[in-house]
């Protein structure tokens, strides 16, 4: 099939409402030889009726090994089932495949109640395995617990990582796909190195000084060149962004905690003076938006009290005393001195922020000391109203919103028949642009129901696998891993219930089972 004709049929199923023509069209296209069955069932089992309105058999599909796939589409009772229930919709489509003998669905789940603006779009597998019991094959078989993988698809939603996975399946009409190839599209692995790697190749790219730019850090004030000592800064900004993206999928009524308006490119020109997103010599929208989501939002406590609320530092535009009252309380937000940041008035940035919450956790906890115990002054986030490297830091626009870039990266990879390292060309994204790409899922996965989607885990394996990668004595081995030496979700899950399972055979008995 031609790429704009594949392309325009998975826009058209993934990014808008689900609607069961498109779907079945896709699914065609996708498969290409289905038998249509299209029957309509009610739900007639009580024990699912409380989460499925009904479903339809839409068709089945045999792969090349002669695995059948049966293709269904499930109305769900309410829009909230979709992400509370994932249990009982797993279970459901298990028993319709036990009643066919089958082992595979592809299933579209929707509900009316959002007009089916919000659907899944999931792969379920439940598989059975021969027994060898002393190198003989036993006939009788083992259910392994049924498995869901599923993508959160519809009007606004981030969708181009399924819109990526299906298209080569789908150019590709000449073969029908297999088994193996539709589960590696539902692949979250897959995703979280893909992530991974775009991530690290823009940490590199921040640590460069020969692409334009250079970000830095006051550190160390009374060092002339310890304003590029930036690593440990990279790592920690990474990973309070990636919090903060978790954080804004949270809703309190119906308001994102973090408002998406300040990663929004049109809205921030309406907010900041001379805001250009693409600047390498502007560093605005750190110093104003970041800086004071982290310091002034995040770690200060939301208080009524008029001597003890979000607010701003003095202005000290007419003199060092003047605003001296604030001078090193680091939860108050800032503004130039010399010329405001924003278009808009003070209250109104306090207002923005407003349904942030206070995260007493030391992630955003401001880490610029006024003096150590020997009386020097070190400015580690350089969170300043005063301008210039001995007190403010730098971080220019351009490495959040860059759309794309090729640029050299310094000490890509070890070559160990060189024995150094060597640099690399690499299109490289601006941090937000990255994170925009992806969807992210505040419900942490399980062995058996994955979003292929981000997750609350993620943010782990990217603070272990940078500082891996920072680290002179693990990069080489960190950067060979490619972002995957963290333990697998399914190996903590089998420790946790092989030590439980332990466990109470020791306090409880062999038949521990019974007694629960």
């Amino acid at each position: 099939m031609d790429k704009n004709k594949a392309t325009a049929i998975i826009e058209e199923t993934f990014d808008k409402a689900f609607d069961k023509q498109t779907f079945t069209k896709f699914i065609t296209n996708l498969l290409n030889e289905i038998d249509i069955i299209n029957n309509e069932y009610n739900v007639n089992d009580a024990a699912f009726q409380e989460y499925i309105s009904r479903y339809t058999h839409i068709g089945n599909y045999k792969d090349p090994n002669g695995e059948i796939i049966d293709i269904l589409q499930i109305e769900v009772c309410e829009e909230s089932k979709l992400d509370k229930s994932r249990t009982s919709l797993r279970n459901f489509v298990v028993d319709h495949l036990e009643r066919f003998n089958h082992n595979y669905a592809l299933v579209a789940y929707y509900s009316k109640s959002d007009k089916g603006n919000k659907w899944r779009f999931s792969f379920i597998k439940h598989e059975h395995h021969t027994i060898v019991d002393g190198g003989k094959i036993i006939q009788r078989k083992e259910s392994s617990p049924p498995k869901r993988y599923s993508f959160a698809v519809g009007e606004n939603g981030y969708n181009r990582t399924a819109k990526e996975r299906f298209l080569s399946i789908l150019i590709n009409d000449s073969e029908n796909p297999a088994i193996t190839q539709i589960e590696d599209a539902f692949s979250v692995e897959t995703l979280t190195k893909q992530f991974y790697s775009e991530l690290f190749d823009w940490y590199l790219w921040a640590l460069s000084d020969n692409n334009g730019f250079a970000v830095t850090y006051p550190n160390d004030i009374d060092i002339e060149t310890d304003d590029r000592q930036i690593e440990k800064h990279i790592i920690r900004l990474i990973t309070r962004l990636i919090f903060i993206w978790f954080l804004k999928h949270k809703k309190n009524g119906d308001k994102s905690l973090v408002p998406d308006d300040i990663f929004d490119i049109d809205k921030l020109s309406e907010i900041l003076v001379d805001f250009d997103a693409y600047s390498k010599q502007s560093g605005n929208y750190y110093n104003a938006i970041l800086q004071n989501l982290f310091f002034a939002t995040l770690n200060r406590q939301i208080n009524d009290n008029e001597n003890n609320k979000r607010g701003f530092a003095s202005n000290s535009a007419a003199g060092y005393k003047v605003g001296q009252e604030h001078y090193g309380i680091k939860t108050l937000y800032r503004d130039d001195n010399k010329k405001s940041w924003f278009k808009i008035p003070q209250n109104e940035i306090i207002t923005l922020f407003k349904q942030a919450p206070f995260l007493n956790g030391g992630l955003f906890e401001c880490l610029d000391k006024e003096k150590d115990s020997n009386g020097k002054i070190f400015y580690y986030d350089g969170f300043s109203r005063e301008s210039g490297r001995q007190r403010r830091a730098f971080i220019p626009n351009h490495l959040f919103f860059n759309k794309k870039e090729n640029v050299l990266l310094k000490n890509y990879e070890y070559n160990n028949s060189k024995k150094e390292w060597i640099d690399k060309q690499k299109d490289v994204s601006g941090l937000i642009t990255i994170l925009k790409r992806y969807n992210f899922t505040i419900e942490e996965n399980t062995p058996y129901d994955v979003d292929v989607a981000l997750d609350p885990e993620l943010l782990g394996k990217v603070f272990e696998n940078l500082l891996g990668a920072f680290n002179p004595e693990t990069k080489e081995s960190a950067r060979k891993q490619s972002g995957s030496f963290y333990t697998p979700r399914e190996i903590v899950n089998y420790m946790a219930n092989e030590s439980l399972t332990a466990y109470l055979k020791q306090k409880i008995g062999e038949d521990w089972r019974e007694k629960r």
